[in-house]
């Protein structure tokens, strides 16, 4: 999707957090992982948020604008 959108994988963020996340994860410029994550998705993250249940995604975002501003 990136490349028909031309962006460069360094600049897409992925958040995730189970196992099927990692392959993507591992290819995004900016992984970040939900507090939630599986163990494996954690350590491929560069980035942790927040629990799901407790506004994580909204920090994500928080930190793809704090990030793009940068």
């Amino acid at each position: 999707m990136a490349e028909e959108y031309g962006i460069a994988l360094r600049d897409v963020m992925y958040v995730g957090d189970s196992g099927n996340d990692l392959p993507a994860l591992r290819i995004a410029g900016h992984p970040v992982a939900m507090a939630n994550a599986v163990p494996a998705v954690l350590k491929a993250a560069a980035h942790t948020v927040g629990h799901v249940d407790d506004g994580g995604l909204a920090q994500a975002l928080e930190l793809a604008v704090a990030t793009h501003r940068d």
